[in-house]
């Protein structure tokens, strides 16, 4: 969690005046007076990923979650009785796996509080990150992705915005696939049994 920058200011002083009813009137956000908020009742964390080194064909994606917060905290809420909380945004680390590994450690730890963790910004490797987060619980994954293709890239490529690849070359999955004879629609659904795999991210030596 330390990697984590506060929601910037300049966002919500870009907001009108919200009623009771919004979700930026309940959601619990990590400022720079106050830090980050306490987890105690939150259900679900957003946090905002500036990484856009590998997204090749959609540079800029760094600053989605700061361009999309304006919007997301004017709607309203549902009928449902669970904390929100925005953790503000990981920055790009040193290296790009610096970024991969650091939002792998925070999946893990939102996992481990029982907190679902939703991502906002960056390319489409984040999602492996992600995804290995629930390396260390002993269950069962299911992955759905709907997107305008399945990114499943090459064996020996580096890890990129086509990163579904790595998710499929795990062990121990099942793969159920389904798509539209328009192409406009790709639906695939992976369910991995989890055990050991291959350690894509590692910590440089001292």
């Amino acid at each position: 969690m330390e990697h984590l920058s506060p929601v910037p200011e300049s966002v919500i002083d870009a907001l009108p005046v919200l009623d009771a009813n919004q979700l930026g009137r309940s959601i619990r956000r990590h400022t720079e007076m106050e830090g980050l908020p306490d987890l105690d009742g939150i259900k679900v964390a957003i946090v905002g990923v500036q990484e856009d080194r590998r997204a090749y064909r959609n540079v800029g994606c760094d600053g989605a979650a700061d361009a999309i917060r304006p919007f997301l905290y004017q709607l309203y809420k549902g009928k449902w009785d669970y904390g929100i909380a925005d953790l503000g945004n990981l920055y790009k680390g040193e290296r790009h796996t610096d970024t991969l590994l650091s939002l792998k450690e925070i999946a893990q730890e939102l996992l481990q509080r029982q907190i679902i963790l939703i991502t906002i910004g960056g390319s489409q490797e984040l999602t492996y990150a992600n995804y290995r987060g629930y390396d260390s619980l002993e269950q069962t994954v299911n992955i759905v992705s709907v997107d305008a293709r399945l990114d499943v890239g090459s064996e020996g490529r580096d890890l990129d915005h086509r990163a579904t690849f790595l998710i499929l070359s795990s062990k121990n999955h099942t793969i159920f696939t389904t798509s539209q004879t328009s192409a406009t629609r790709h639906i695939l659904i992976v369910r991995k049994k989890l055990g050991s795999s291959t350690n894509f991210f590692s910590k440089p030596s001292d």
